[in-house]
């Protein structure tokens, strides 16, 4: 049977037209209903990387300072939240793993550990956010549960850095 010429060509426009909506159709709901189902359900889309271990770097002193002895300018509050960053200095600061020295000119070494000193670094942007470099920078007193902490770092190698 044959067909003139008009309707062959606008027969064909159609089929293209249909296929090309069916296709759409398929790759626009199967990510549509993709991600719908992840936010009906709620979970977080799960990181399949594997934990690198951070590289020691640096070597730690925590001392308490008694600020009736010690009187610095400043010192910063640190929230709980704020030493997740660095749990095993929040341990040291809250008295889990410290095995404190006597009081030397208004210190005391708390511990010595070894750490990474970027994660350090993370942890006092976050204590000194919206502060100026005056008010927080590392050296300054870290007040935590109402006890002074002065962290002392020596990082290993030989190049110097800035956490700002």
């Amino acid at each position: 049977m044959k067909l003139p010429n008009g309707n062959a060509r606008t027969i064909i426009i159609v089929c293209a037209v249909i296929v090309t909506g069916i296709l759409s159709f398929l790759v626009i709901s199967g990510s549509v209903f993709q991600s719908g189902n992840q936010m009906e359900n709620k979970t977080p889309p799960i990181n399949t990387t594997p934990v690198v271990p951070l590289k020691i770097d640096a070597s730690f002193d925590v001392a308490e300072v008694n600020i009736s002895v010690i009187h610095f300018i400043n010192s910063n509050p640190a929230t709980f939240e704020e030493m997740q960053l660095y749990p095993e200095l929040e341990k040291y600061m809250h008295g889990t793993n410290n095995d404190p020295t006597e009081w030397h000119q208004g210190q005391r070494t708390v511990g010595l550990f070894e750490g990474n000193i970027s994660q350090y670094d993370t942890l006092v942007k976050e204590i000194c956010k919206g502060k100026s470099i005056y008010e927080c920078c590392r050296g300054t007193l870290i007040e935590y549960h109402d006890q002074y902490y002065i962290i002392n770092t020596q990082e290993y190698g030989y190049l110097k850095r800035s956490p700002f």
